[in-house]
């Protein structure tokens, strides 16, 4: 059986995991960008892998998987999941006695059950918790009578770090004499705070509240933002909600509610990627007419909450509340910092039109999801260099300097090739990568679980857990080299004579 799965996963890898091709990018103009946006969801929901046993099959418990927890109701099932995430858990397993449609096969569904899982004495849980997972996915082996789910989940951060990130907020919320304030001064006090402490992680990599509030870099993506203000206006008693949807790209943003109505929140869009913390209220208590112009809220969110149509006038109200200047948080915004955030909306465009082009070279659309880990990497390096250039070189790549753009684009992939890509490949090909995918599959399946499938199920679970370990790889070596890389290629396009 062991030899049978080893080559049921290198078919499965290499069926997915190929060497880029080769292919050429031509530069082009750019207009200046309004906003930073991702090219990839937020949050990833995997399809879940069925595993239907014999009837009188009994449960097997699960070793060196994570807590495995045994619930005789769906109420029982929910909370074990609750605790597990809220406890930062990436493997865990459940098992359910009673019929597998019981609960939701699509494993979003049973996530937002357990945001509205919302205990009022902590704002870890809810829409943070559940904001706070990059991707989840389970496994489900089950007969008529039991079912024993795996899941695999990935996070923002780690429960050590979250821890921090409280305790952080607590210092700042006390600083900022939150508590004296109006609700509406305290949606501005937590909006500008951010805007100055945060800057936009332009290599797309941090998505975490710990990033940008506690990391010494205060850099973060949109996800890390929202979960943030989200986090901080709960634990000042203020309601609020951790929204996603599309702006221009995959993107998170908030709703805040005062006086019973809903209005618009967008902290990434109000702090411009600029050298000097820039404050902006574009997108600041904001209602439906403002913010459906450029943003797209998800179905699940639209049905559940209905903003006002007006944008609030929130200097007014804060002014009839009677707050002192020095109670809340002020930032003037020079005509030279304008200029920087223009100055750097135009690059965050350049990388965004290239990462289109990229996309539409590689068929993005059709690639496999081994082969889209590759593209994003690449595209979040490509990003992160047009970010860090000097003002000479970025003004000589759009007048489209063709030696320029080779070293960007040419140069840039042969690193990530030679340091992440090809170390990818030779891990798929080797026996340490067979020893690492059979040791999760054999921590979640007994052998004669396995015994028990055919030969198309035994294909879906090994092309699971080949990816998992191929993501595991990825990731390990991203964080090993990325900024090294970046580093190199923007020292190289900054010194090199034409």
């Amino acid at each position: 059986m062991k030899r049978f799965l080893s080559w049921m996963i290198i078919a499965a890898l290499f069926c997915g995991v190929l060497a880029l091709p080769g292919v050429e990018v031509s530069a082009a103009e750019t207009d200046p960008a309004t906003q930073p946006a991702l090219s990839a969801p937020l949050h990833v929901y995997e399809a879940p892998t069925l595993i239907p046993l014999p009837e009188g099959t009994e449960p097997l418990v699960v070793a060196d998987s994570g807590p495995f927890v045994v619930t005789d109701s769906v109420t029982a099932f929910y909370a074990a999941l609750r605790e597990n995430l809220m406890a930062r858990y990436t493997g865990f397993t459940i098992e359910y006695n009673g019929a597998y449609a019981d609960l939701p096969a699509d494993v979003a569904d049973m996530l937002e059950v357990v945001r509205k899982m919302d205990d009022p004495s902590t704002s870890d849980d809810g829409d943070f918790l559940v904001g706070s997972l990059l991707r989840t996915g389970y496994s489900c082996s089950y007969t008529s009578t039991w079912c024993q789910y795996n899941f695999s989940v990935v996070y923002t951060e780690t429960a050590e770090q979250v821890k921090a990130v409280n305790r952080e907020i607590a210092k700042i919320l006390d600083r900022l004499h939150i508590r004296k304030l109006s609700q509406t001064a305290r949606v501005k006090a937590i909006h500008d705070y951010l805007a100055n402490r945060i800057s936009y992680d332009q290599t797309l990599v941090d998505h975490s509240a710990y990033g940008g509030l506690v990391d010494q870099k205060h850099q973060t993506v949109c996800q890390g933002y929202a979960l943030l203000f989200y986090k901080m206006l709960t634990d000042a008693g203020v309601t609020c909600r951790y929204v996603t949807g599309y702006a221009g790209g995959y993107h998170a943003w908030n709703m805040v509610k005062l006086s019973g109505k809903w209005y618009y929140v967008d902290v990434t869009w109000d702090d411009p990627i600029s050298a000097t913390p820039v404050v902006d209220y574009s997108y600041f208590l904001v209602g439906s007419g403002t913010m459906n112009r450029d943003h797209g809220m998800d179905g699940i969110y639209a049905g559940q909450y209905k903003a006002e149509k007006s944008d609030l006038s929130w200097k007014k109200v804060i002014a009839s509340s009677g707050v002192t200047a020095d109670a809340q948080v002020r930032v003037t915004q020079t005509t030279s910092d304008a200029d920087r955030a223009a100055a750097a909306r135009i690059r965050a465009d350049y990388a965004k039109e290239l990462s289109d082009m990229i996309d539409e070279a590689f068929d993005y659309a059709g690639a496999s999801d081994y082969q889209k880990e590759l593209y994003d990497l690449y595209k979040k390096v490509i990003t992160a260099i047009i970010a860090n250039i000097s003002e000479n070189r970025f003004e000589q790549l759009q007048a489209e300097n063709d030696e320029l753009f080779d070293i960007l684009i040419s140069r840039t992939y042969d690193e990530i090739d030679e340091k992440i890509m090809s170390p990818a490949l030779a891990y798929v090909a080797s026996d340490q990568f067979l020893t690492d995918a059979q040791k999760l599959l054999y921590a979640d399946f007994a052998e004669k679980d396995l015994a028990g499938l055919n030969d198309a199920e035994l294909e879906r679970l090994s092309s699971t857990y080949a990816y998992r370990c191929f993501i595991n790889k990825m990731a390990g070596d991203s964080a090993k080299y990325t900024d090294a890389i970046v580093d190199e290629i923007v020292d190289e396009i900054n010194n090199t004579a034409f």
